[in-house]
């Protein structure tokens, strides 16, 4: 639904709805995007870190993810690692 700028609502209101300025909005899914390429035990460098997508080595998923959301429509992409814990990362950096 469409709604039309109104100078009465608040400053929310006014920024959503107004003609001049978009809204960018960022949304997550990236974990999806990738799951969705069935990608193997070597695009994540190994048998011990298949599926978690901190290993990932296989750079091209991500492209494909990226380029993905830009024909959908997207002005901006971001990326970002939900799952990033001292647990998961402890091989890494086991100080922290």
């Amino acid at each position: 639904m469409v709604r039309k700028y109104e100078r009465s609502a608040c400053a929310f209101s006014q920024r959503l709805y107004h003609p001049d300025r978009p809204v960018i909005v960022f949304d997550g899914a990236m974990g999806s995007n990738l799951q969705l390429q069935n990608l193997t035990a070597a695009d994540f460098g190994g048998e011990k870190y298949e599926g978690c997508n901190e290993y990932l080595v296989h750079t091209e998923a991500v492209t494909t993810v990226h380029r993905a959301f830009f024909v959908a429509g997207a002005d901006v992409i971001e990326t970002d690692v939900l799952f990033i814990d001292s647990v998961r990362i402890a091989g890494i950096q086991p100080s922290l």
